[in-house]
């Protein structure tokens, strides 16, 4: 069992499985089900889609265990990522979804709430833009669709609703290519394609502090490098703050949100 353990532990599951498939029979029943659980990790770690089966007769915590991953294995779950115009859902225990696009006015939305990853509670009560119904294959976990031809260019929230899981990531059309510095506070924006810098693209910085709350902290233009130097104050506003959020504005290029952390003291 140790054996198993340190294969584990140096990240080689088929060895910890070669070695506990020679123990599936062993005389004691306790020894005999921890080999059996040994193997169906190593199968998941491999991808493949195993649930421990609940036995009579084991101890009172491996019991638990596995009861807690029946449930969590038949629960409905569904996230998605938008990248590129193009929508991909990963999901399990569902095959029917609904998709509701949310148009953004992105700087209103900044700056009423600037840390855009907090989801999509804050759309809880309006009305979407447009709703979508979503047929999920049975046989697959993961499903891809284009963004409508009438969000392609805007601003918008994506957000899936299944099986009462849900999941949000807003898409910015823009065509910027947005490098983040952290360690030294400066962030430099490029057009995607030519890669030529950017300048006086308009930068509004917020910043939240250890107990959650953002401030309005800074903000300003790109200079003909296209750089913009986003922690720098005169004052000592940056000591407590562990989060920034960066709006950027191009006129021709479209906006994006980005956030950072502040850089390491």
């Amino acid at each position: 069992y140790l054996s198993c353990y340190a294969a584990f532990y140096e990240g080689n599951p088929e060895a910890a499985k070669k070695t506990a498939e020679v123990y599936t029979e062993h005389r004691v029943p306790r020894w005999r089900a921890r080999f059996v659980e040994i193997i169906a990790q190593a199968k998941q770690i491999a991808g493949a889609a195993t649930v421990a089966e609940v036995k009579p007769g084991e101890d009172t915590e491996n019991q638990r265990e596995k009861e807690h991953e029946l449930i969590a294995a038949g629960e409905p779950v569904v996230d998605l990522k938008v990248e590129g115009g193009e929508v991909k859902v990963n999901y399990r225990n569902v095959t029917d979804a609904t998709v509701n696009y949310y148009t953004m006015d992105l700087e209103f939305l900044f700056s009423t709430k600037p840390f855009l990853s907090g989801g999509s509670a804050r759309f809880s009560i309006i009305k979407p833009n447009h709703s979508a119904n979503l047929k999920l294959p049975k046989d697959k976990d993961t499903h891809s669709f284009t963004l409508p031809k009438e969000f392609a260019d805007q601003n918008v929230l994506v957000e899936i609703v299944a099986g009462g899981s849900r999941a949000a990531q807003p898409y910015f059309a823009n065509t910027l290519k947005v490098t983040v510095a952290e360690n030294y506070g400066r962030i430099e924006v490029r057009e995607a394609k030519s890669g030529k810098p950017v300048p006086r693209a308009y930068v509004k910085v917020y910043s939240r502090n250890g107990a959650g709350v953002p401030v309005f902290y800074k903000d300003g233009y790109t200079d003909l490098r296209g750089k913009f130097d986003y922690t720098s104050l005169s004052t000592n506003a940056l000591e407590g703050t562990n989060r920034f959020a960066l709006l950027v504005m191009s006129e021709d290029h479209g906006s994006l949100v980005k956030e950072a952390a502040p850089p390491v003291r």
